[in-house]
């Protein structure tokens, strides 16, 4: 596990630590259950970042691309091989 820190407004700390209390979970277990369901429902849903939509959509037959990325994108003079 990896220990982090959140701000949360006093009344959310209050709901939380009160739920976590009446469910006999600490608030932490109580944070991490609710990220665990969100994440299953995020998941069965299909959803995904939009920008995998256009992956493939542009064919290229330049093998160097990732390697002079600004020599593509500013159009700078690509090293010689």
């Amino acid at each position: 596990m990896t220990r982090t820190q959140i701000l949360l407004e006093t009344w959310q700390h209050k709901f939380l630590s009160g739920l976590a209390r009446k469910k006999g979970k600490s608030l932490s277990a109580l944070i991490r259950e609710w990220i665990d369901e969100k994440a299953a429902a995020f998941k069965a849903s299909g959803s995904r970042d939009s920008l995998y939509d256009m992956v493939g959509s542009i064919e290229d037959k330049a093998a160097d691309v990732s390697e002079n990325v600004d020599a593509y994108l500013y159009g700078g003079k690509r090293p010689e091989r």
